[in-house]
C-alpha cells in the first residue's frame, strides 16, 4: 500500500466519482447535438447539389439564353464551395474538440481508476439490480483475500451475507437511491469460500450511481475494517472493568485519586468502611469534600509532597481522627500513597492503599501494660517460691505428725488457689480467645477480652449459663457439642467451624478453629470446659478468594500495597517499583540492579534466593521466600517475596515478575508470642516442681497410713501434673526451636538400647497394643540421646493413639554405608495424602470424626521433625488410609 497517496473521505470520492460522470454525460450530450448538426449540414449540402444539377440542366437546355444565370451559378457555386469548406472545418475542429473531451475523460477516468485501486480503504462498484462487482480494489480485494469477487453478483460471491442485514440495506439503497452509512457492523463473514463464519465489524457507505437519466444503475461502496479498533475498545473496557473489581476485591483500603483536587476516582468497600461512609457519598467527590477534618492532620500534606515530586509515601503507623453519625472518633492506620503517571511523565494521580490497624496497636499497648504486670507477678512469685521452700523444711521436720500433714494439706489447697489465680491471670493475658466453664450447665467461669470480643459481649455475661449469654447458639450445634464433652470427658475440635454470633443487634457469621477441652476434678470426672478459639474467618475467606482467583490475580491484588520488579529472562534486564526501592533503602530515583539488591540481603540467604530465582526462570516454578533485609540506610526489615516466570508473547521476551510485602511486624509479633510462650512455661516450671514434690510426700504419708482414698486421689493429681510437665516441657522445645537456642547434647550411645529403653516404658503405658521391635544391627550414634529418644517416643505414642486396640506395632530399622533408618510401622486409620504434606508443622492436627477424641496440640511431630533436621537427618511417611502408616526418621552414621 502506498502510504504517499493522499488520505481522501469516502463522501469525497462518492462526489468526485458523481461529477466525473455528469461530465461524461454533459459531453456525450453536446458530441450527440454536434452530429446532429452535422446531419443537417450534410443535408443541407446535398439538397443544394441536388438544386445545382436542376441549374446545370436548365442551363444546358438554355445556355444560349441563361449567359447571365450562369455567371450566378458560377458565383453560387463558389459561395457554396467556400460555405461547405468552411462547414467541413467547423466540423473537423468540433471533431477535434469531442476527441480532446473523450481524451480527458478517459483521463479523469483512468486517474480516479487509478486513485481507486490506489486507496487505502476497500472501494468496489456494484451494477445493475443483481449488484455484480464492476470493480474491486486491492484494498476490498484484501479484506477477502481468498474469494473470487470481479464479475460476480455479491450474493452469488458473499452467500453468507443473504440472511444478514446487509442485504437489505444494498437493495434499500438500489430501490431507493437514498445512500446509507454504518459504522462498527458486525458481519459474520467466511475467509475462503465455503469456509467457517468469522465475526468482524465493518464501518460502510453505500453511495448510489445514476445514468444519465438519473436513474440508479449501482452502488459505490467504501468500506473499511474496524474488527481491531473494536476489539481494542473491549479489551479497554474489560481492562477499566477489570481494575474496578481489583480495587473492589481488595481485602485492605483502597482507592485511586486523580487530579490535584484528589477527587475519588475509584474507592472499595473496605475504605469507606474504613471512614464510616458509604461507596456512593464520595465517588467522584474531592477527597477534602468528604472529609474536611483531615485538613489540619498530616495527610494533605504527604499527598501534596507526594504529587509534587513524584515519589511515594507511607507510614506504619498514624492516628486518624475522623467524625462520624455519634460523634468524633479516632482510629490508627497504616497507610502508602503511590503517584500515578501519564504519558509525559506528569503525575495526574496517587493510589492509596491503608490498613486499620487500631487493633493492633491496642493489642500492643496492652500487651506492653501487660508485661509490666506479669514482672510484677514474677517478683511476688519468686517471694512465692521462698516460702514454698521454707514449708518444705517445716514438712521434712515435722514429717511424723498428722496436725502438720493436715496443716500442708490446707498450704496445698491455698497453693491450687493461687494457682487457679495465675491460672485466670494467664487466660486473661493469653493471646488467644479463652473462656472456662463450670458445670454441666456451662456457667461462664471466666473469660479473656478476646473471647468476649468474638462473642461480641462484654463482662456482664460472666456468671451467666452460656445458653443465656449467648441466645443466638440455639439451633446450633456448640451447645450439644460441649454437652458432648462433659459427659464424655474427651476433648472436641473445630476448624474453621461457621458461627453465627449477635454484634451490635445484628446477627455476624464468622468461622472459628476451637477446643473444647475437659477439666478433672479429684475423683476423675469432668467439673470444667476450657474453650479455646481462634477467629478465622478473615483466613477463611481470603483462602476461598484466593481458590476461585487466577494465579496473576493474587499477585496483582497483594501489589497494590506491596513492592513489585520485573526481571527479563534473557537480558537480566531487572526493573524494581519505587516501594522496592524503598524497602531496600534506595531512593526511588535511584537506579539499581540485581546485584545491587542482592548485595542488601544477608550472606546466609543469598543462596537460598539464587537458588530459587534460578530454580523459578529454569523450571518455571513458583517464587515464595521470605528473608531478611539490612537496607542500604541500615534499617533491619523482614520482607515476604512471590514471584513466577512468564512464557514469551510475541516479541516480548519471557520474564521473571512479581512481588514483595514487608513483614517485619510479622516477624516482630510472632517473636514476642514465642517470648510469651516461652516465659509462661518457664514460670510456670517452678510451682509445678514444687507442687509435684509436695504431692509425692502427701502420697507417702498416706500410703503410711493406709488412706487409700487420699493415695489414690494424690496418684491421680499426680499424673495430671506429669501431663502439665510434658506439655510446658513442649511448648519451651517449640519456643527454643524458633529462636535458634535449641542445645544438641551429642554422646555416643548404642542405638539398640535405645530402641529397647523406650519400647519398654511405652509397654508400661500402653499395655493395649504389642509393640515387637525388629533386631536391629549394632550401630552407634553421635546425637542427643535424650532428644533421639523423645523422637522415638513420640512415634510410637502416635502409632498408639491412632490404632485400635489389641493392634500390633512394629518398631525396625536398617542401615546402610552412610545412615540408619529407624521406622515405626501400625495398623491404624491411616492418613489421606491431602493432610500429609502438613503433619510436620506446628499446630496442625488432622481433624476426622475418629481423631476428634483423640488429645494433642500438634507439636509432637513438628518437635520430632526440627530435632531430626538438626541431626541432619531427614523424616517422613508412607500411608494409606484404612491400612495404617509408616513413619520414618534417618540419622548420619559415625564413620
Amino acid at each position: 500500500m502506498n502510504t504517499n497517496q493522499p488520505k481522501v473521505s469516502a463522501e469525497k470520492l462518492a462526489k468526485m466519482l458523481q461529477q466525473s460522470i455528469l461530465n461524461e454525460q454533459r459531453l456525450n450530450s453536446e458530441l450527440a447535438n454536434a452530429n446532429i448538426k452535422l446531419a443537417e449540414l450534410n443535408d443541407e449540402l446535398s439538397a443544394a447539389n441536388e438544386e445545382l444539377a436542376a441549374f446545370n440542366e436548365e442551363l444546358t437546355a438554355t445556355n444560349n439564353e441563361l449567359i447571365d444565370t450562369n455567371h450566378k451559378l458560377t458565383v453560387s457555386t463558389d459561395s457554396l464551395a467556400k460555405l461547405n469548406a468552411e462547414l467541413e472545418q467547423k466540423v473537423a475542429e468540433r471533431t477535434a474538440e469531442l476527441h480532446m473531451a473523450q481524451a480527458i475523460l478517459t483521463e479523469e477516468r483512468d486517474e480516479l481508476y487509478h486513485f481507486f485501486m490506489q486507496a487505502p480503504a476497500g472501494i468496489c462498484v456494484l451494477g445493475g439490480p443483481d449488484l455484480v462487482f464492476e470493480l474491486v480494489n486491492p484494498a476490498y480485494q484484501k479484506l477477502l483475500p481468498k474469494r473470487k469477487l470481479l464479475g460476480r453478483p455479491i450474493f452469488e460471491a458473499l452467500p453468507e451475507l443473504k440472511g444478514q442485514i446487509l442485504k437489505d440495506i444494498l437493495l434499500n439503497v438500489y430501490q431507493t437511491g437514498e445512500p446509507f452509512f454504518v459504522e462498527e457492523l458486525l458481519i459474520p463473514v467466511a475467509e475462503e469460500d465455503e469456509g467457517s463464519l468469522i465475526d468482524r465489524y465493518f464501518s460502510f457507505n453505500y453511495t448510489p450511481r445514476r445514468n444519465e437519466k438519473s436513474e440508479v444503475d449501482g452502488i459505490m461502496v467504501f468500506v473499511n475494517e474496524v474488527t481491531s479498533i473494536v476489539a481494542s475498545r473491549t479489551k479497554i473496557a474489560d481492562r477499566e472493568f477489570w481494575l474496578k473489581n481489583l480495587v473492589d476485591a481488595a481485602h485492605y483500603p483502597l482507592m485511586i485519586l486523580r487530579g490535584r483536587d484528589w477527587v475519588i476516582e475509584l474507592a472499595n468497600q473496605a475504605l469507606v468502611d474504613l471512614w464510616d461512609k458509604t461507596i456512593e457519598s464520595v465517588m467522584g467527590h474531592p477527597l477534602m469534600e468528604i472529609l474536611p477534618e483531615i485538613a489540619d492532620q498530616p495527610f494533605p500534606m504527604r499527598l501534596h509532597q507526594v504529587y509534587d515530586t513524584g515519589i511515594g509515601y507511607g507510614e506504619k503507623e498514624q492516628i486518624f481522627h475522623y467524625n462520624t453519625a455519634e460523634g468524633p472518633a479516632v482510629k490508627y492506620v497504616s497507610y502508602y500513597y503511590d503517584p500515578l503517571f501519564d504519558r509525559k511523565g506528569q503525575v495526574c494521580g496517587i493510589i492509596v492503599s491503608a490498613e486499620d490497624i487500631t487493633e493492633k496497636v491496642r493489642s500492643r499497648q496492652l500487651l506492653e501494660q501487660s508485661y509490666q504486670e506479669m514482672q510484677a507477678i514474677n517478683e511476688a512469685l519468686g517471694a512465692s517460691n521462698e516460702e514454698i521452700s521454707a514449708v518444705n523444711e517445716e514438712l521434712a521436720s515435722i514429717n511424723e505428725e498428722l496436725t502438720d500433714t493436715q496443716q500442708i494439706l490446707k498450704y496445698k489447697v491455698d497453693e491450687l488457689a493461687a494457682s487457679e489465680a495465675r491460672f485466670r491471670f494467664l487466660i486473661q493475658q493469653a493471646p488467644v480467645a479463652i473462656a472456662v466453664l463450670r458445670g454441666r450447665e456451662l456457667l461462664i467461669d471466666s473469660a479473656n477480652e478476646m473471647i468476649l470480643k468474638l462473642w461480641g459481649k462484654n463482662r456482664t455475661v460472666v456468671g451467666q449459663t452460656l445458653a443465656n449469654a449467648l441466645p443466638e447458639l440455639e439451633g446450633q450445634p456448640f451447645l450439644k457439642l460441649l454437652d458432648e464433652v462433659f459427659v464424655s470427658s474427651k476433648p472436641h475440635h473445630g476448624r474453621e467451624t461457621p458461627a453465627l454470633l449477635e454484634h451490635n443487634g445484628e446477627q455476624r457469621k464468622s468461622y472459628f478453629n476451637f477446643v473444647y477441652h475437659p477439666l478433672m476434678d479429684m475423683a476423675g470426672k469432668t467439673s470444667d470446659i476450657i474453650v479455646v478459639a481462634v477467629d478465622v474467618t478473615e483466613q477463611v475467606h481470603d483462602r476461598k478468594t484466593l481458590e476461585r482467583a487466577e494465579e496473576m490475580l493474587r499477585f496483582s491484588v497483594e501489589a497494590a500495597s506491596a513492592a513489585t520488579w520485573y526481571m527479563d529472562a534473557e537480558t537480566r534486564e531487572f526493573v524494581p517499583s519505587g516501594r522496592l526501592k524503598e524497602l531496600f533503602g534506595f531512593h526511588a530515583d535511584h537506579q539499581i540492579n540485581y546485584d545491587d539488591v542482592l548485595a542488601q540481603i544477608p550472606e546466609a540467604y543469598q543462596d537460598t534466593i539464587h537458588a530459587a530465582v534460578q530454580r523459578s526462570v529454569l523450571y518455571g516454578e513458583n517464587y515464595a521466600v521470605e528473608h531478611p533485609v539490612i537496607s542500604y540506610d541500615g534499617k533491619h526489615r523482614w520482607v515476604r517475596a512471590l514471584g513466577r516466570l512468564y512464557e514469551a508473547h510475541g516479541s516480548r521476551n519471557a520474564h521473571f515478575s512479581g512481588l514483595m510485602i514487608e513483614i517485619t511486624e510479622e516477624k516482630q509479633n510472632e517473636q514476642r508470642k514465642n517470648d510469651f510462650i516461652a516465659m509462661v512455661s518457664h514460670e510456670l516450671k517452678t510451682p509445678l516442681t514444687s507442687l509435684k514434690g509436695i504431692v509425692q510426700l502427701l502420697n507417702r504419708k498416706y500410703r503410711q497410713q493406709e488412706d487409700q482414698f487420699a493415695s489414690n486421689a494424690l496418684e491421680k493429681a499426680e499424673m495430671q501434673v506429669k501431663k502439665m510437665t510434658v506439655m510446658i516441657n513442649g511448648f519451651l522445645n517449640v519456643s527454643r526451636l524458633e529462636s535458634g537456642k535449641i542445645h544438641l547434647d551429642k554422646k555416643e550411645f548404642d542405638l539398640m538400647d535405645l530402641l529397647s529403653e523406650t519400647v519398654e516404658d511405652m509397654a508400661l503405658t500402653s499395655p493395649s497394643h504389642t509393640i515387637l521391635i525388629a533386631d536391629c544391627p549394632p550401630v552407634v550414634l553421635l546425637a542427643d540421646r535424650e532428644k533421639i529418644g523423645s523422637v522415638i517416643s513420640n512415634l510410637l505414642s502416635n502409632a498408639v493413639k491412632y490404632s485400635p486396640m489389641g493392634k500390633v506395632v512394629q518398631l525396625n530399622c536398617e542401615c546402610n554405608e552412610d545412615e540408619v533408618t529407624v521406622a515405626v510401622i501400625d495398623e491404624g486409620m491411616g492418613i489421606k495424602q491431602t493432610d500429609i504434606d502438613h503433619l510436620f508443622s506446628r499446630y496442625y492436627r488432622v481433624e476426622t470424626q475418629h481423631t476428634q477424641n483423640i488429645s494433642g496440640f500438634g507439636i509432637g511431630l513438628y518437635l520430632s521433625a526440627e530435632i531430626v533436621a538438626h541431626h541432619g537427618g531427614r523424616i517422613g511417611v508412607e500411608s494409606e488410609l484404612g491400612k495404617g502408616s509408616k513413619f520414618w526418621f534417618t540419622l548420619k552414621l559415625n564413620n
